[in-house]
């Protein structure tokens, strides 16, 4: 990266360390769940009643299928996006486990096909 940038390497170590500790930057490694043995990747789009919305998100947080759990303004009031290595196996997570949680009101599947861009990249140019 330091030769990148032109800047020497222990520049670049203490401002990457500095941007760490403050928050603004962590360093995330992907992995690439097709090659895990987890083909089918899906969004899940959430209804729920505001009273058990929290212990919706929770309890969703806790599963290891899912990945990522955001609250949302629109249609739905939470997006999941779920790993399965199987369309069984996402059945049992919509249909059985989703649909079985108290506060759930109705869940809406969006089946991912082919990531074509997954790819996380801020230009600092552009904040300021």
């Amino acid at each position: 990266m330091a030769r990148e940038l032109g800047e020497a390497e222990t520049t670049v170590r203490f401002r990457a360390t500095r941007l760490q500790k403050s928050g603004v930057v962590s360093v995330t490694a992907f992995a690439d769940p097709e090659r895990l043995g987890y083909g089918v990747l899906a969004s899940l789009f959430i209804r729920t009643s505001a009273p058990r919305r929290q212990a919706v998100i929770d309890e969703l947080a806790s599963w290891r299928e899912v990945m990522y759990v955001s609250s949302c303004a629109g249609r739905a009031d939470l997006m999941i996006q779920v790993v399965c290595r199987s369309l069984a196996e996402l059945n049992d997570v919509l249909a059985v486990r989703v649909g079985e949680l108290e506060g759930v009101l109705e869940v809406e599947a969006l089946l991912e096909l082919k990531v074509h861009k997954a790819h996380y990249e801020f230009d600092p140019q552009e904040n300021g």
